[in-house]
Protein backbone atom coordinates (compact mmCIF):
# COMPACT_ATOMS: atom_id res chain seq x y z
CA UNK A 1 0.00 0.00 0.00
CA UNK A 2 1.54 3.47 -1.10
CA UNK A 3 0.61 6.92 -1.08
CA UNK A 4 -0.29 9.09 -4.68
CA UNK A 5 -1.21 12.65 -5.12
CA UNK A 6 -4.94 11.59 -5.66
CA UNK A 7 -5.83 8.68 -3.51
CA UNK A 8 -4.42 5.23 -1.94
CA UNK A 9 -2.23 3.35 -4.21
CA UNK A 10 -2.39 -0.70 -3.79
CA UNK A 11 0.54 -3.42 -4.55
CA UNK A 12 -0.67 -6.94 -5.32
CA UNK A 13 2.00 -9.79 -4.20
CA UNK A 14 3.74 -9.34 -7.74
CA UNK A 15 4.15 -5.27 -7.02
CA UNK A 16 1.55 -5.16 -9.88
CA UNK A 17 -0.82 -2.10 -8.98
CA UNK A 18 -4.14 -2.45 -8.37
CA UNK A 19 -6.52 -0.36 -9.81
CA UNK A 20 -9.03 1.75 -9.19
CA UNK A 21 -11.92 3.02 -11.46
CA UNK A 22 -13.82 5.99 -11.57
CA UNK A 23 -17.27 5.72 -13.45
CA UNK A 24 -18.01 9.86 -14.54
CA UNK A 25 -21.78 10.79 -15.57
CA UNK A 26 -22.07 13.06 -18.83
CA UNK A 27 -25.63 13.32 -18.94
CA UNK A 28 -26.20 16.42 -17.65
CA UNK A 29 -27.87 18.94 -19.62
CA UNK A 30 -24.92 21.07 -19.24
CA UNK A 31 -22.83 18.75 -20.22
CA UNK A 32 -19.96 18.54 -17.30
CA UNK A 33 -19.23 15.47 -15.99
CA UNK A 34 -19.82 14.41 -11.76
CA UNK A 35 -17.73 11.61 -10.28
CA UNK A 36 -20.67 9.27 -9.34
CA UNK A 37 -19.21 6.05 -8.44
CA UNK A 38 -15.31 4.77 -7.93
CA UNK A 39 -14.77 1.22 -8.48
CA UNK A 40 -12.05 -0.65 -6.71
CA UNK A 41 -10.52 -3.87 -6.66
CA UNK A 42 -8.35 -5.37 -3.89
CA UNK A 43 -6.95 -8.62 -3.16
CA UNK A 44 -10.00 -10.66 -2.01
CA UNK A 45 -12.68 -8.63 -3.38
CA UNK A 46 -13.73 -6.02 -6.09
CA UNK A 47 -16.74 -3.70 -4.96
CA UNK A 48 -18.26 -0.20 -5.85
CA UNK A 49 -18.52 2.71 -4.21
CA UNK A 50 -21.04 5.20 -5.35
CA UNK A 51 -20.44 8.65 -4.47
CA UNK A 52 -23.45 10.55 -6.07
CA UNK A 53 -26.84 9.22 -7.08
CA UNK A 54 -26.91 7.47 -10.68
CA UNK A 55 -29.32 5.72 -13.20
CA UNK A 56 -27.43 2.76 -14.59
CA UNK A 57 -28.93 2.57 -18.42
CA UNK A 58 -29.17 -1.35 -18.46
CA UNK A 59 -31.75 -3.37 -18.66
CA UNK A 60 -31.99 -4.53 -14.79
CA UNK A 61 -30.40 -0.75 -13.63
CA UNK A 62 -27.84 -2.53 -11.80
CA UNK A 63 -24.08 -2.22 -13.03
CA UNK A 64 -23.18 -4.17 -16.00
CA UNK A 65 -21.51 -7.66 -15.52
CA UNK A 66 -17.99 -8.16 -16.03
CA UNK A 67 -18.34 -10.50 -18.58
CA UNK A 68 -21.73 -9.93 -21.44
CA UNK A 69 -24.17 -12.53 -21.60
CA UNK A 70 -23.35 -14.11 -24.43
CA UNK A 71 -19.32 -13.38 -24.41
CA UNK A 72 -17.56 -10.34 -25.74
CA UNK A 73 -17.59 -11.90 -29.02
CA UNK A 74 -21.00 -14.00 -29.19
CA UNK A 75 -19.64 -17.53 -28.46
CA UNK A 76 -21.62 -18.38 -25.02
CA UNK A 77 -24.91 -17.96 -26.89
CA UNK A 78 -26.83 -20.48 -29.62
CA UNK A 79 -28.03 -19.05 -32.55
CA UNK A 80 -30.96 -20.63 -34.06
CA UNK A 81 -30.02 -19.11 -37.60
CA UNK A 82 -33.00 -20.77 -39.87
CA UNK A 83 -35.42 -18.13 -39.53
CA UNK A 84 -32.61 -15.31 -40.62
CA UNK A 85 -31.74 -17.69 -43.53
CA UNK A 86 -35.53 -18.56 -44.42
CA UNK A 87 -35.98 -14.73 -44.47
CA UNK A 88 -33.26 -14.48 -46.77
CA UNK A 89 -35.13 -17.03 -49.09
CA UNK A 90 -37.89 -15.29 -48.90
CA UNK A 91 -36.50 -12.14 -49.66
CA UNK A 92 -34.37 -13.02 -52.28
CA UNK A 93 -37.45 -14.61 -54.26
CA UNK A 94 -39.48 -11.87 -53.67
CA UNK A 95 -36.80 -9.26 -55.29
CA UNK A 96 -36.25 -11.95 -58.47
CA UNK A 97 -40.06 -11.78 -58.59
CA UNK A 98 -40.28 -8.09 -58.60
CA UNK A 99 -37.40 -7.91 -61.16
CA UNK A 100 -38.87 -10.65 -63.57
CA UNK A 101 -42.41 -8.51 -63.24
CA UNK A 102 -40.78 -5.30 -64.32
CA UNK A 103 -38.63 -6.52 -66.78
CA UNK A 104 -42.06 -8.15 -68.37
CA UNK A 105 -43.48 -5.20 -67.89
CA UNK A 106 -41.09 -3.21 -69.72
CA UNK A 107 -40.69 -5.62 -72.59
CA UNK A 108 -44.71 -4.92 -72.96
CA UNK A 109 -44.48 -1.93 -72.63
CA UNK A 110 -41.67 -1.54 -75.31
CA UNK A 111 -43.88 -3.62 -77.59
CA UNK A 112 -46.72 -1.71 -77.49
CA UNK A 113 -45.16 1.29 -77.87
CA UNK A 114 -43.59 -0.26 -81.00
CA UNK A 115 -46.65 -1.22 -82.19
CA UNK A 116 -48.33 2.64 -81.29
CA UNK A 117 -45.83 4.37 -83.64
CA UNK A 118 -46.23 1.75 -86.55
CA UNK A 119 -50.01 3.37 -86.67
CA UNK A 120 -51.35 0.37 -88.53
CA UNK A 121 -54.60 1.60 -88.67
CA UNK A 122 -53.45 4.41 -90.91
CA UNK A 123 -54.35 4.15 -94.27
CA UNK A 124 -53.43 6.00 -97.60
CA UNK A 125 -56.49 7.31 -99.12
CA UNK A 126 -55.10 6.46 -102.88
CA UNK A 127 -55.47 2.53 -101.78
CA UNK A 128 -59.23 3.65 -101.57
CA UNK A 129 -61.48 3.04 -104.98
CA UNK A 130 -64.62 4.73 -104.67
CA UNK A 131 -67.62 2.61 -106.68
CA UNK A 132 -70.83 4.01 -108.32
CA UNK A 133 -72.61 1.33 -107.03
CA UNK A 134 -72.18 -1.53 -104.11
CA UNK A 135 -71.24 -4.68 -105.98
CA UNK A 136 -73.86 -7.61 -105.27
CA UNK A 137 -76.31 -5.14 -103.66
CA UNK A 138 -79.06 -6.99 -105.37
CA UNK A 139 -78.38 -10.44 -104.01
CA UNK A 140 -77.91 -8.55 -100.87
CA UNK A 141 -81.39 -7.37 -100.50
CA UNK A 142 -82.57 -10.66 -101.04
CA UNK A 143 -80.73 -11.90 -97.90
CA UNK A 144 -83.65 -11.41 -95.15
CA UNK A 145 -86.04 -13.60 -97.09
CA UNK A 146 -89.30 -11.31 -97.56
CA UNK A 147 -89.85 -8.82 -100.36
CA UNK A 148 -90.43 -5.88 -97.70
CA UNK A 149 -87.03 -6.03 -96.22
CA UNK A 150 -85.49 -6.85 -99.46
CA UNK A 151 -86.67 -3.28 -100.83
CA UNK A 152 -86.14 -1.30 -97.42
CA UNK A 153 -82.51 -2.75 -97.71
CA UNK A 154 -82.41 -1.69 -101.76
CA UNK A 155 -83.62 1.82 -100.33
CA UNK A 156 -81.31 2.34 -97.71
CA UNK A 157 -78.36 0.92 -99.76
CA UNK A 158 -79.73 3.14 -102.35
CA UNK A 159 -79.38 6.18 -100.21
CA UNK A 160 -76.04 5.28 -98.91
CA UNK A 161 -74.95 4.73 -103.09
CA UNK A 162 -76.29 8.45 -103.71
CA UNK A 163 -73.91 9.73 -100.93
CA UNK A 164 -71.15 8.74 -102.67
CA UNK A 165 -69.85 7.19 -99.52
CA UNK A 166 -69.18 3.39 -100.66
CA UNK A 167 -65.68 2.10 -101.95
CA UNK A 168 -63.28 -0.77 -101.55
CA UNK A 169 -60.21 -0.81 -99.52
CA UNK A 170 -58.02 -3.87 -100.13
CA UNK A 171 -60.51 -6.30 -101.25
CA UNK A 172 -62.95 -5.23 -98.78
CA UNK A 173 -66.48 -3.25 -99.32
CA UNK A 174 -66.10 -0.28 -97.36
CA UNK A 175 -68.52 2.66 -95.68
CA UNK A 176 -66.62 6.20 -95.94
CA UNK A 177 -67.39 8.56 -93.36
CA UNK A 178 -65.25 11.79 -94.87
CA UNK A 179 -64.28 14.30 -91.95
CA UNK A 180 -64.95 17.89 -92.67
CA UNK A 181 -61.70 19.70 -90.71
CA UNK A 182 -58.84 21.37 -92.04
CA UNK A 183 -56.46 19.44 -90.22
CA UNK A 184 -56.39 16.63 -87.40
CA UNK A 185 -54.06 16.63 -84.57
CA UNK A 186 -53.86 13.00 -82.60
CA UNK A 187 -53.24 12.50 -79.07
CA UNK A 188 -51.32 9.91 -77.66
CA UNK A 189 -54.88 8.58 -76.25
CA UNK A 190 -56.30 9.52 -79.50
CA UNK A 191 -53.77 7.05 -81.26
CA UNK A 192 -53.64 4.28 -78.17
CA UNK A 193 -58.19 4.08 -78.63
CA UNK A 194 -57.78 3.91 -82.55
CA UNK A 195 -55.42 0.77 -82.28
CA UNK A 196 -57.33 -0.92 -79.88
CA UNK A 197 -60.53 -0.29 -82.52
CA UNK A 198 -58.31 -1.50 -85.27
CA UNK A 199 -57.61 -4.81 -83.54
CA UNK A 200 -61.54 -5.25 -82.82
CA UNK A 201 -63.04 -8.10 -84.49
CA UNK A 202 -66.76 -9.25 -83.84
CA UNK A 203 -69.81 -10.21 -85.75
CA UNK A 204 -71.59 -7.81 -84.12
CA UNK A 205 -69.62 -4.86 -84.05
CA UNK A 206 -68.95 -3.01 -87.52
CA UNK A 207 -65.58 -3.43 -87.66
CA UNK A 208 -63.21 -0.64 -88.00
CA UNK A 209 -60.38 -0.81 -90.68
CA UNK A 210 -58.76 2.40 -90.45
CA UNK A 211 -58.67 5.91 -90.86
CA UNK A 212 -57.01 8.46 -93.43
CA UNK A 213 -55.39 11.74 -91.34
CA UNK A 214 -53.95 13.25 -94.31
CA UNK A 215 -55.44 16.51 -95.92
CA UNK A 216 -57.23 17.16 -97.61
CA UNK A 217 -59.22 13.28 -98.22
CA UNK A 218 -59.30 12.66 -94.27
CA UNK A 219 -62.16 10.04 -93.03
CA UNK A 220 -62.74 7.11 -91.39
CA UNK A 221 -63.34 3.69 -93.10
CA UNK A 222 -65.82 1.07 -91.82
CA UNK A 223 -67.10 -2.05 -93.35
CA UNK A 224 -69.81 -2.00 -95.60
CA UNK A 225 -73.18 -3.24 -94.12
CA UNK A 226 -74.82 -4.77 -96.90
CA UNK A 227 -78.28 -4.68 -95.13
CA UNK A 228 -78.56 -1.02 -94.28
CA UNK A 229 -78.41 0.59 -91.37
CA UNK A 230 -81.00 -0.94 -88.18
CA UNK A 231 -81.98 2.02 -87.50
CA UNK A 232 -83.83 2.85 -91.24
CA UNK A 233 -84.99 -0.60 -91.21
CA UNK A 234 -86.88 0.10 -87.69
CA UNK A 235 -88.28 3.58 -88.53
CA UNK A 236 -89.76 1.97 -92.15
CA UNK A 237 -92.71 1.95 -91.35
CA UNK A 238 -93.61 -0.54 -95.08
CA UNK A 239 -91.46 -2.75 -92.77
CA UNK A 240 -92.99 -5.85 -91.65
CA UNK A 241 -91.48 -7.97 -89.29
CA UNK A 242 -92.65 -10.95 -87.92
CA UNK A 243 -92.75 -12.88 -84.75
CA UNK A 244 -90.10 -15.63 -85.98
CA UNK A 245 -87.17 -12.95 -87.37
CA UNK A 246 -88.03 -10.43 -84.54
CA UNK A 247 -87.31 -13.06 -82.56
CA UNK A 248 -84.01 -14.48 -84.67
CA UNK A 249 -83.44 -10.46 -85.18
CA UNK A 250 -82.66 -10.26 -80.92
CA UNK A 251 -80.69 -13.04 -80.64
CA UNK A 252 -79.03 -12.26 -83.01
CA UNK A 253 -78.13 -8.93 -81.06
CA UNK A 254 -77.79 -10.23 -77.92
CA UNK A 255 -75.42 -12.90 -78.67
Amino acid sequence: LGDAIMSPVQFDSNADRMPVYMIWDYTSPTGIGRLVAIEELSYSEKYIKMVAPFKWFTKDGKPPADVPECGFDGSLCIYDNSQSIAGGVLGSLVLVSIIIAAFYYGIKKKIFEEELTKVSWKINFNDVKILSKPPGSQTSSKTMGSDSVGSSVSSNIQQVMNSSNIGQYQFNLVYIKMITRSHIVLTREDMIELKQMHGWSHENINNFLGASVDPPNMCVLFKFCTKGSLKNILENPDFKMDAMFAMSFVWDIIT
